[in-house]
């Protein structure tokens, strides 16, 4: 493993990676009967509610159901990533697939499934 690819799994991609699926994982298991897109939606009010920041939870909630994306773990942690990111956009799309596979890993490091 490089050191960019280390520093990208320890640090803001696998962290983001991670918060998602450790959010997405108590959301469903205390309430099982959740659609994908209503986790993804609980967790979004939960991350940026913590923060403060409604305009952010607006922004990823919007470029969640704007691109089609399917509500997955790993869609909802490519899409905070991307809107906390959004002043690093060339950088995020020039390693948007080996940072989307770290992401894949680490969501499933951690029991969920990433799709």
């Amino acid at each position: 493993m490089g050191l960019g690819t280390w520093l990208a799994r320890k640090g803001n991609v696998g962290g983001t990676a991670r918060a998602v699926a450790n959010g997405w994982r108590a959301i469903a298991q205390k309430n099982p009967g959740m659609s994908h897109e209503e986790i993804a939606e609980t967790y979004i009010g939960i991350r940026y509610g913590a923060t403060g920041e409604p305009q952010l939870a607006k922004t990823v909630l919007k470029n969640l159901k704007a691109n089609r994306r399917k509500a997955t773990p790993l869609n909802l942690a490519w899409t905070v990533f991307s809107v906390e990111n959004a002043d690093e956009g060339n950088t995020v799309l020039e390693h948007m697939v080996a940072w989307k596979e770290i992401m894949r890993e680490e969501i499933e490091k951690l029991g969920v499934k990433a799709d």
